[in-house]
């Protein structure tokens, strides 16, 4: 007993040891990056400088002196014409204030790393109170080589800078180099180091309650998404999410009451406060943390109205906006600014998908850990954080399709009313979601005839719900089609393209062929989170490359209950699967894309998440099953997945600073 406790012991030691490691070995990683990154710094403009002193010796020295414009100075960037690259010739750098002969810093480059009509920086520790304070740059050059030279740029113009002189081998030159001051901002450096100490902390609860709660990833669930989702939510700035505004105008109109928007000059949209698009600034792929800071001033002023159009969120049934829309009514019954109703309504989405999410590994006993690492991905994680309509799709489909397989496999012999009732609840809200999702309600003939009582009535059953879903959907479709975007994407017609693809079924099924093959690689990465925001925010392949390799390690060897899917539910799932897949590309190819095109443009990897489960059912077999220690394999599983948000975290604060 003694030995086993031993052993336990040291390998608690040797597991607290390595993860201790990691976190270090990544917040010093990054802190790397984001100090070579120079989002801390901030430039002084650019001079007027088109020529290049070129007239440069052995040993030729240059002076240039300035004075510091701000305080906490901390580098200098100077801008160099190359003529060819030599090895043997140096540059060195140093700096002085004036009145000291000693520099206080040198730096010494072979000309050859120098790029040239770009700045070159050099960087330091930064000088508190610097402002005022006149400093003299000093470069010297040794093994110059006039065929290949290295020469800085500078203005001959003497009016161009009057705070500091030119001197080149103790001769006054007219004009100045071309050259910047660096200076930090404390403010990115303290959101930084602030940023990474809360992920810090998230990190080592979540690890904690990784532990006590690892007899149960049910259990587990709520408050690892609830955490992660929060430090997600405040990580990414409002309005950094793909179509997040539009989202957020057709949330607040729901709140106001009005479940269908008004339509003004071929264009879904309604009139609104502008003061809710005076908090969104018009470049979302350059939001700061400090663009959201000013704008939670900005008051609401519901009496100064404009239309405001969404032509895309105006599709979307009010179904997948009551989580926003309700958090959105709260913040203006509290009668906050704008911003505040954009992070409440982000709020509630986050809790209403945590809780259904919740619901459905409860109800899947035998698929918990496929869920729980699908729902703690990247890219949902960064869905999730955003007031996207995509968090309820994503819910109602993983409990749906959870509750049609426990119902398939569970202990109950018949089905109760109760339990058909709810079933055709979840068919309608995925009906009402989107569109192209409807087919998931045909999952529904996984379940075996007996648990119906009988072919008969499982057919009148099934076949009632499959009906009021389509019925529910095709209602919506008759009030979202004039929605449709042909007046707003140029050269797109939806009429003619039905009417090209009816014409040539197998054109459209070439370019469907000819778009998977071309953007296969774009739709992994994408489901799985390699470029997060508008896929400019890149993730390191390592990282999803262990999403990946985890996720068919629990597909396929995964199944302690021993449940496996015969030939008939697996072809309804893949039934299911190519009939989604097929709308998708459709409805994309229809509203977003030239008649005619030969590539369909615009498909993401995440709208494939609906229908991931079944996918990985799909692989479910016999042949593979690798037995582990169900407390073990949960812990191990949840540490991975929290340990991998660090990195992925710290990527989008830098983004962002």
């Amino acid at each position: 007993m003694i030995a086993l406790s031993n052993k336990k012991v040291l390998k608690g030691l040797l597991f607290f040891a390595i993860t201790c490691i990691y976190i270090f070995v990544v917040v010093m990683v990054y802190n790397n990056i984001y100090t070579n990154s120079r989002k801390n710094l901030e430039a002084t403009p650019d001079f007027a400088a088109s020529e290049t002193y070129d007239d440069i010796k052995d040993d030729t020295v240059i002076e240039q002196s300035f004075v510091v414009h701000n305080n906490n100075f901390s580098g200098i960037g100077i801008k160099f014409n190359t003529f060819g690259s030599s090895v043997d010739s140096e540059v060195s750098l140093g700096i002085r204030q004036d009145g000291y002969h000693q520099n206080f810093i040198e730096w010494t480059t072979t000309a050859f790393k120098i790029k040239s009509n770009q700045y070159h920086y050099f960087n330091f520790s930064p000088f508190e109170n610097s402002k005022g304070t006149k400093y003299i740059f000093t470069l010297r050059y040794r093994g110059v080589d006039p065929q290949k030279l290295v020469a800085p740029m500078y203005s001959s113009d003497e009016d161009e800078y009057k705070e500091g002189e030119l001197i080149v081998d103790g001769k006054k030159v007219t004009g100045v180099l071309a050259f910047q001051q660096l200076f930090t901002k404390q403010d990115a450096d303290r959101v930084f180091n602030r940023g990474v100490m809360i992920y810090i902390i998230a990190t080592v609860i979540l690890l904690f309650l990784a532990w006590k709660r690892r007899d149960n990833l049910a259990k587990l669930f709520f408050p690892t998404a609830m955490i992660l989702g929060l430090v997600f939510m405040f990580t990414t700035p409002m309005f950094r999410g793909q179509d997040e505004t539009l989202h957020f105008y057709r949330a607040y109109e729901i709140s106001l009451g009005h479940s269908i928007s008004d339509f003004s000059n071929g264009v879904g949209g309604r009139l609104l406060p502008a003061s809710l698009q005076e908090i969104a600034l018009p470049d979302v792929t350059d939001i700061k943390y400090t663009d959201t800071a000013k704008a939670l001033d900005n008051p609401l002023e519901p009496e100064k109205v404009r239309f405001i159009n969404f032509p895309n969120s105006a599709l979307y049934s009010p179904v997948v906006y009551y989580p926003q829309a309700f958090g959105i009514w709260l913040a203006r019954t509290f009668k906050l600014g704008p911003m505040y109703m954009a992070y409440f309504g982000r709020f509630f989405n986050l809790l209403v998908w945590a809780a259904l999410m919740t619901l459905a590994l409860q109800i899947l006993y035998f698929g918990r850990r496929m869920i729980f690492l699908l729902a703690l991905m990247p890219m949902t994680l960064y869905t999730v954080s955003t007031l996207s309509s995509d968090l309820i799709t994503n819910a109602l489909s993983f409990l749906y399709v959870s509750y049609v397989l426990y119902l398939a496999f569970g202990k109950e012999r018949v089905i109760s009313r109760v339990q058909i009732i709810f079933l055709l609840m979840l068919c309608v809200g995925i009906s009402l979601s989107k569109i192209v999702y409807m087919p998931l309600c045909l999952t529904c003939f996984v379940v075996p005839f007996h648990k119906l009582g009988g072919k008969r009535r499982y057919f009148k059953v099934m076949g009632a719900i499959v009906a009021i879903s389509l019925i529910v959907n095709l209602a919506w479709l008759g009030v979202a089609a004039k929605f449709l975007v042909n007046n707003v994407v140029p050269g797109v017609n939806a009429s003619m393209q039905i009417s090209g693809m009816l014409n040539n079924s197998f054109l459209f099924l070439s370019i469907l062929a000819s778009t998977i093959s071309q953007y296969l690689n774009f739709y992994v990465q994408s489901f799985f989170g390699g470029s997060l925001g508008w896929f400019d925010i890149p993730v390191h392949m390592w990282i999803i490359l262990l999403y990946m390799f985890a996720l068919l390690f629990i597909a396929v060897a995964d199944n302690k209950y021993k449940i496996y899917f015969c030939r008939k539910r697996k072809l309804v799932m893949l039934a299911v699967v190519l009939m989604v897949t097929l709308l998708i590309f459709a409805s994309i190819y229809l509203q977003y894309n030239r008649v005619g095109s030969p590539i369909i443009e615009g498909i993401q990897g995440r709208y494939f998440m609906p229908i991931i489960l079944l996918i990985m059912y799909l692989l479910n077999n016999k042949s593979v099953n690798i037995d582990i220690k169900e407390r073990t394999f949960n812990f191990y599983l949840s540490t991975g997945v929290i340990l991998l948000q660090l990195p992925v975290l710290i990527t989008i604060l830098m983004h962002h600073i």
